[in-house]
């Protein structure tokens, strides 16, 4: 489902022989569910990143010696000093080998090329600098790590790959370093991918998606999470592929009348409405996180919101323990599309899926609002409760609270009702084994990843 990287001590079992256990090697991480809807994180080790070079006037006996390898790792570990790297070793290795150069129309066969391997990513662009300062053309040297992995595995967003049969290792608990159900380490050679055209394997995994919507208290104005609480958060969670949801339920600040079909859960403070929420994702452990307008609105609020209530752990709502969800803005600028400013959201493990990012690059419409978009594809609208009367529900008794509580589960169900009509899962996950990205790299960028 996705898939990204980090740093960590090697692990000796996927390494060769003579390799320092305390050097910090790149360890790929796939996220995703298996057959029976676990949750699942695949600790991939071993894979380096590389690029070619032309071989030029080096010579293969320089190549073969290693004398060229440790000539550029010297180089390398100069100019990687600056930027931090804090080792002399760079290089893993260079290999000669014959390949041949799809720029421009070529009529020669296969020269000969170096391949050259790196420790780590961060020193690709030091080796590709070196090379490039002296005039000479690097190859396949900007293509980023985890997708270099991916492109050479055959894998895809969305797709299915297997781990082949007792070589990998399962993590006892006290071992794991995410809130997956299985986690496993394995080498990078282990890791094959399924061929969607061959069997069942173009099915869609259960993946679990969790729609919410957030209602804030602000007598007057647009509400700021510096001062405004928030007072009721809905969240309904389904399973790719069902109908019915697994979970339907409303937090709510005050006494709530029971919901028929949802479960109400009332508090006195909001700081504990927001910790039960961040528990709530834990537990129903979606892998995408969706709703509308929730990147620029009601994921940035509750995280700008706790941090003013100092929730420390209220972030941790992402499936790597001890990692935040965060939220930066950025600019978001394609030729199709034009330039727009937006936040992006950092949850490692889960998707976090716009839905009125994804209706605005999708369709032309004369309105974008929840209320509009639904009537125009659902022929159904939100329930009849105007933002002015949100303080006045929330001011008044158990029955006008409950009224709210209605309103915004019907603001969480319809972005779920929405993603399932304009069947946005299907269309995303075929997209992904397409282009063979993962499925946030076509959330969050433009036409040319795809290429």
């Amino acid at each position: 489902m996705d898939l990204d990287q980090y740093y960590g001590p090697a692990d000796l079992r996927f390494y060769p022989q003579g390799t320092s256990a305390a050097s910090e090697r790149p360890i790929l991480r796939i996220f995703g569910v298996n057959d029976n809807g676990n949750s699942i994180t695949v600790h991939v080790h071993g894979f380096q990143p590389y690029f070619y070079v032309r071989a030029g006037t080096v010579d293969r006996q320089a190549i073969d010696s290693g004398a060229f390898a440790q000539q550029l790792n010297t180089a390398v570990a100069q100019k990687s000093k600056g930027m931090g790297a804090g080792t002399t070793r760079c290089v893993e290795k260079v290999e000669w080998c014959m390949k041949q150069t799809l720029m421009n129309y070529q009529a020669e066969k296969r020269v000969p090329f170096l391949k050259i391997t790196m420790i780590a990513p961060h020193m690709v662009s030091a080796a590709r600098n070196i090379f490039e300062s002296s005039g000479q053309q690097t190859f396949e040297s900007n293509v980023v790590f985890p997708l270099r992995f991916m492109i050479d595995y055959d894998l895809s967003g969305g797709g299915w790959c297997a781990i082949r049969e007792g070589k990998y290792k399962v993590r006892e608990p006290f071992q794991k370093t995410t809130n997956c159900q299985l986690e496993i380490d394995v080498h990078h050679s282990q890791v094959t991918a399924k061929d969607p055209n061959e069997g069942d394997w173009g099915r869609i995994a259960p993946l679990r998606i969790l729609s919410f919507d957030i209602e804030c208290f602000a007598k007057k104005g647009f509400p700021v999470p510096e001062k405004d609480p928030v007072i009721q958060i809905a969240s309904i969670l389904t399973v790719q592929g069902e109908s019915a949801p697994l979970v339907r339920n409303v937090l709510t600040l005050g006494t709530c009348d029971p919901i028929a079909d949802a479960e109400v859960m009332a508090f006195q403070r909001e700081s504990d409405l927001l910790m039960a929420w961040s528990a709530l994702v834990q537990e129903t452990d979606p892998d995408i996180i969706t709703g509308y307008n929730i990147n620029n609105f009601d994921l940035p609020y509750v995280l700008d919101r706790a941090s003013t209530l100092r929730l420390d752990n209220f972030a941790r709502f992402a499936r790597v323990t001890n990692s935040n969800v965060r939220a930066k803005k950025t600019t978001f600028s394609s030729k199709a599309q034009g330039t727009r400013e937006s936040k992006e959201i950092s949850c490692e493990g889960r998707v976090p899926f716009d839905l009125l990012q994804a209706i605005q690059r999708d369709y032309k419409l004369s309105s974008y609002s929840l209320n509009s978009v639904s009537a125009e594809f659902l022929g159904d609208q939100k329930e009849d409760v105007h933002h002015a009367m949100i303080s006045v529900l929330q001011e008044g008794n158990e029955d006008s609270r409950r009224r709210l509580a209605v309103y915004c589960i019907k603001d969480a169900l319809l972005p779920q009702q929405l993603m399932d009509k304009l069947m946005y899962m299907y269309n995303y996950i075929e997209m992904a084994r397409v282009t063979g990205v993962p499925i946030g790299f076509l959330l969050g960028r433009g036409q040319m990843i795809k290429v």
